[in-house]
């Protein structure tokens, strides 16, 4: 949907408020992409589930960004939201392995 035609309420005027929604998007769909890929039972989805799980993510917030760009009516796409989509990524990542270490034994198996 084209920016103007979010409705305008306070809670979305905070600034680059939308940036915020970048990163917790990204942080979320790689966190998930990592859960699943590692619970799979195929050895290779299961030893690289941050290798795959980062590369998706990255390559999504790529083409999500193209897409706005040269697709979208009323849409542009943002280096600057792709660098907050690749840092939801990582933190994602990092979340996700810290996850993993602490509570492996409890949630995992």
């Amino acid at each position: 949907m084209p920016a103007s035609s979010i409705p305008k309420t306070p809670f979305l005027n905070i600034p680059h408020f939308d940036k915020v929604v970048h990163l917790f998007l990204f942080s979320v769909f790689v966190i998930l992409l990592n859960f699943g890929f590692y619970k799979q039972k195929m050895i290779e989805l299961h030893r690289c589930h941050y290798t795959i799980s980062m590369l998706l993510g990255v390559l999504t917030g790529i083409g999500t960004e193209l897409l706005q760009n040269y697709l979208a009516i009323g849409r542009s796409g943002d280096l600057v939201d792709l660098l907050f989509d690749i840092a939801g990524c990582i933190i994602g990542w990092v979340f996700f392995g810290l996850w993993k270490r602490f509570y492996h034994s409890f949630l995992l198996e």
